[in-house]
């Protein structure tokens, strides 16, 4: 019984050095994303493109999102927490361009369900009179992101055990190195396709 104890305090010791390791290292986020895209069935079918505009995400109300985003202090563009609900509604996808399925988003939203409201203030940027195609505002919009996923998580962590918070902190950091992989190419299209707010 002895050797059983301690043959699974090594593996517990293991699983969580490779835990910290992932959660530390972008080239190790990197390769896990690498490994789940691979496994993924049919997911040609699941990133089916899809028709601009469509209804925000399915995953929060447009009303109760504006809620908690006034409530966390999230950063977004000047004056977003102010437009009319029908505005955010149609700019608000949840997380992953509108190109994904609205299966996908919905999975990666509960994936990163603890800065999933990042999310909001973030696609609004995308429309213009905030998007004005340039590297330098996409990097005050990815910047923001950061900060307002950092309140998130801290706010999350406040009621978690320690799995939990290593959860939120490890899947706000993969949900990021996601982002990056086709967001600037993002920003540049959507600026090219000039949906406003007005719109």
């Amino acid at each position: 019984m002895k050797k059983f104890f301690g043959e699974a305090k090594e593996f517990v010791s293991y699983f969580l050095a490779l835990v910290e390791f992932s959660r530390s290292h972008p080239l190790a986020r990197a390769f896990l994303l690498w490994c789940v895209s691979r496994r993924i069935p049919n997911a040609g079918a699941l990133v089916a493109k899809m028709p601009q505009r469509v209804r925000a995400t399915a995953t929060m109300p447009t009303a109760e999102g504006l809620r908690l985003c006034r409530e966390y202090g999230l950063e977004g563009p000047t004056g977003y927490l102010d437009l009319p609900l029908a505005s955010v509604d149609k700019m608000w996808n949840g997380m992953g361009p509108d190109s994904w399925s609205a299966t996908v988003r919905n999975a990666i939203d509960k994936v990163g369900s603890c800065v999933f409201l990042c999310s909001l203030p973030h696609d609004i940027w995308f429309t213009r009179p905030y998007n004005d195609g340039t590297r330098a505002t996409y990097k005050i919009v990815d910047g923001q992101w950061t900060r307002n996923s950092d309140r998130l998580v801290a706010a999350a962590n406040k009621n978690e055990n320690w799995w939990g918070r290593r959860w939120n902190e490890f899947s706000a950091q993969l949900i990021h190195d996601a982002l990056m992989l086709g967001a600037y190419s993002a920003w540049k299209s959507a600026f090219g396709r000039g949906e406003s707010i007005g719109e």
